[in-house]
């Protein structure tokens, strides 16, 4: 078998690290810049989150490992169900203060490079990333619907 795969993103956002743990934790937040979805999390480790769907559809998406507001979080991370036998893989954000702005980065690593959707998932954080920079700077949802992405 290959070695796994890991994305690694950065970006910096004019906001407090705060504010960043906020729109990444808090579902009512999230809701409003990323497309209808919201995470709904306890933070406990061992717990699980989902990604609950406009329709209230809870998809259970990991759990949790570490959670260390505002400046760390891990978690695995299941696959959606529409990738039946895709492995489960880890999530590994940090908030670093930068002035008047922060560093957002992920490393979303133990991915299997045989499995398609270990490309896919890139697409959708190019996304998400997208979307939190544009809420927090500017108030307002990304002009963009992901089949557009």
């Amino acid at each position: 078998m290959a070695a796994e795969i890991k994305h690694v993103f950065e970006i910096y956002i004019r906001t407090t690290p705060e504010k960043l743990w906020a729109a990444m934790t808090n579902g009512d937040m999230m809701e409003k810049y990323f497309f209808g979805q919201r995470l709904d999390t306890t933070g406990e480790p061992g717990s699980t989150y989902y990604f609950t769907d406009r329709d209230g559809n809870k998809n259970p998406s990991g759990e949790v490992v570490e959670f260390d507001p505002p400046r760390r979080m891990v978690s695995t991370f299941q696959p959606p169900k529409e990738a039946p036998g895709s492995k489960a893989s880890r999530l590994t954000w940090e908030i670093t203060p930068a002035g008047e702005s922060c560093k957002l980065s992920l490393v979303h690593d133990q991915l299997d490079p045989s499995d398609p959707m270990s490309q896919e998932f890139r697409n959708g954080w190019v996304l998400f990333f997208s979307a939190i920079k544009t809420y927090l700077e500017t108030g307002e949802a990304l002009k963009i619907t992901p089949s557009n992405a």
